[in-house]
């Protein structure tokens, strides 16, 4: 991926020598003291490397630019169709029928396999629409014979870790976006990391939340 993006051959070759090193210690105590097992990290990314978020990103481009391809569902608010939303490793699609979104979900499925992925298919979930209200329809079946379930009534789904409806109770909404950045922004502020390392990590992770939540209520204030 590097190599397609055409990143300098140093960056690549440095990549390329860190990657081998991530590893890890597992520390147990006993009767004799303290035992530590090193593990080495053989597949995937590293989680809590500095570059594995990036590294991350990059490896499931890809997948956003196929699903740019897709006809997607033409929002009366702009010129341009919606297909997908995406955010590290939250993916939302888009369709105006259930058979062009099942054919997304498929490419979809296509696409993460050819980058070394799977969809993680416990926490997906289809919801068929009309005029912003849940509707009849069945769950997505794919090629390989997984199912993916439907979302009925008034249940939610979960994005940038919040649950969500199609249509939203605003203060509700507000108070899930507020329960959840106030608990990143602890955890953040409570790692080990340096100041600097901090607030990176805190206008990262934390305001992401803010971010897509001001963007999708600013027409409810």
């Amino acid at each position: 991926m590097l190599k397609a993006i055409r990143a300098p051959k140093l960056v690549r070759r440095t990549v390329r020598k860190l990657i081998p090193m991530w590893a890890t210690d597992i520390l147990a105590q006993t009767e004799d003291g303290t035992a530590k097992l090193p593990v080495a990290f053989e597949r995937g990314l590293f989680q809590g490397d500095s570059l594995s978020p990036l590294l991350f990103c990059l490896s499931v481009a890809p997948l956003s630019w196929e699903m740019r391809k897709r006809k997607g569902f033409k929002s009366i608010h702009g010129p341009h169709p919606i297909t997908h939303l995406m955010f590290v490793d939250d993916l939302k699609l888009y369709e105006e029928s259930r058979e062009e979104l099942e054919e997304s979900i498929r490419k979809a499925e296509e696409v993460s396999e050819l980058v070394g992925m799977r969809l993680g298919l416990k926490k997906c979930a289809v919801a068929h629409a009309t005029a912003g209200r849940v509707v009849g329809g069945g769950p997505a079946k794919l090629d390989s014979g997984a199912v993916i379930a439907k979302i009925a009534g008034e249940e939610t789904y979960r994005y940038l870790g919040i649950p969500q409806l199609l249509l939203p109770d605003s203060e509700k909404a507000r108070e899930k976006v507020k329960k959840e950045y106030l608990g990143r922004v602890r955890a953040t502020w409570a790692t080990n990391l340096n100041g600097r390392d901090k607030a990176r990590m805190h206008n990262t992770w934390a305001v992401a939340v803010l971010r897509y939540y001001l963007e999708r209520l600013s027409g409810d204030r």
